[in-house]
């Protein structure tokens, strides 16, 4: 059932987008640094001895049965041990603003398809942060070191949410703590936001920041705001959805250019060069001989002779794990099915030789073009090199984000039920009517 409203009613909802949706995240520090609690908090700080507050974080986190209580604990100490221990959010004359606006990110963590539940919602309250500052709130020592502590933990979280995802098959919490990951050191970020008070943007960045990603999280962000405290339901459904796909995206996105990204449910293979995207169908692997997801990169182009045992004459090569493949097809007539997974794992692309055209004169290497035609044609076997070797990103993705609304693609491996579980738990998704969104 699809879900209208009239003219007037629309513009009062698009007010309420923005108000809502837009106001906590996309004005957090100005928000911060004007709001009525931090106002209020600057005429009653309270004066206290911070080599307290510092020593007491020193000596809980010297303590490892102490350090359970945290998500990444590994990290929350090196974190303080580059500060010297010192306290990053409980200072009297430092901390008032920043804090406000960690606070304020952890509020809109929904936008994300992420949960209170996994920042100390319960410990980072606005009450406590308040019994941190106000003068007669008499806060303890413990209590203002505990504070700031979980407070980093929930920071250091929420970014590697952002980045790795929460269930990352690959980089772990476990392994993200160890800190041995090379070219992401997550309380480096923090650290760095800090000092450049740039908390929001430096956090805000470490997300995917291809096309896909950044649209189902506009999309996101719209009808979690929207529809809160709505008179309609939150479409629960289509939060779920989007939230697993913006999952498996932090997992293994890239925003490389140029690239070739592969969709196995959409059947789709995009090249990516600069402002063009071109579209070609594919046919992907049986449920019982999946495609995998991987990243490699196209190192050359072979054409074969027809005697090679898939029966191509282009192949587009590139090294991975699971011995996939890409290459052309010679029939045309299965790239016409609306379901096209029927591989033997490998992958399929219609038009091959365009693809392989546009692979090459991307690669200043037009010249190639005519000679890998003429070899093709000629029976005869050749492989053409990349000087510059192209990204390709193979995911499974089973909604994406077209003209503005949720486009569904058949969950064609049926991956999706397990990953909602498992990010999700055991609660039941309500049942709820269609809600489509137009296109501000």
């Amino acid at each position: 059932m699809k879900l209208f409203v009239n003219k007037h009613f629309e513009v009062t909802k698009k007010l309420y987008v923005v108000f809502v949706a837009c106001f906590l995240l996309t004005h957090l520090t100005a928000w911060a640094s004007e709001s009525s609690l931090a106002y209020k908090l600057k005429t009653t700080i309270k004066t206290d001895n911070d080599s307290t507050v510092n020593s007491f974080i020193k000596e809980l986190l010297a303590k490892k049965a102490e350090k359970h209580i945290f998500h990444y604990p590994n990290s929350v100490e090196r974190f303080y041990a580059q500060r010297n221990f010192q306290s990053a959010w409980t200072n009297k004359d430092r901390d008032l603003k920043q804090t406000s606006e960690a606070m304020l990110l952890l509020d809109c963590v929904l936008q994300f398809g992420l949960f209170h539940a996994d920042y100390h919602s319960d410990v980072l309250t606005y009450d406590r942060m308040r019994n941190v500052f106000e003068e007669r709130s008499k806060p303890t020592i413990r209590q203002k070191a505990m504070f700031d502590m979980m407070l980093t933990d929930a920071m250091i979280t929420l970014i590697n949410n952002l980045h790795y995802g929460k269930l990352n098959p690959i980089y772990s919490a476990s392994k993200i703590d160890k800190g041995e990951i090379s070219g992401f050191c997550t309380e480096e970020i923090l650290m760095r936001a800090m000092r450049k008070s740039a908390l929001k943007d430096m956090i805000m960045n470490v997300q995917p920041r291809s096309k896909t990603y950044v649209l189902m999280q506009e999309y996101m962000k719209l009808i979690k705001g929207q529809y809160v405290d709505d008179c309609y339901e939150t479409p629960e459904g289509v939060v779920r959805k989007l939230a697993i796909n913006m999952e498996r995206l932090r997992w293994i996105d890239s925003d490389e250019h140029p690239a070739i990204k592969i969709n196995i449910p959409a059947y789709t293979l995009q090249l990516i060069e600069g402002d063009s995207t071109y579209n070609f169908k594919i046919i992907v692997g049986k449920p019982e001989n999946r495609t995998r997801v991987l990243k490699s990169r196209v190192n050359y182009i072979s054409s074969l002779s027809a005697q090679n045992k898939q029966g191509a004459r282009i192949f587009f090569k590139f090294p991975n794990a699971y011995g996939i493949q890409l290459y052309g097809s010679s029939d045309q007539q299965s790239f016409k099915l609306k379901n096209r997974a029927l591989s033997n794992k490998n992958i399929q692309v219609e038009k091959a030789e365009k693809l392989a055209s546009l692979l090459l004169k991307g690669d200043q290497s037009g010249q190639k073009v005519s000679a890998l035609l003429h070899s093709v044609k000629s029976n005869q076997s050749k492989d053409f090199g990349l000087r510059n070797p192209v990204p390709i990103c193979i995911y499974y993705l089973t909604c994406e984000i077209l003209d503005g609304l949720i486009t569904n693609y058949e969950d064609v491996y049926k991956n999706d039920t397990a990953l909602e579980l498992a990010y999700y738990g055991a609660k039941k998704v309500p049942v709820l009517k269609e809600i489509k969104l137009k296109k501000n």
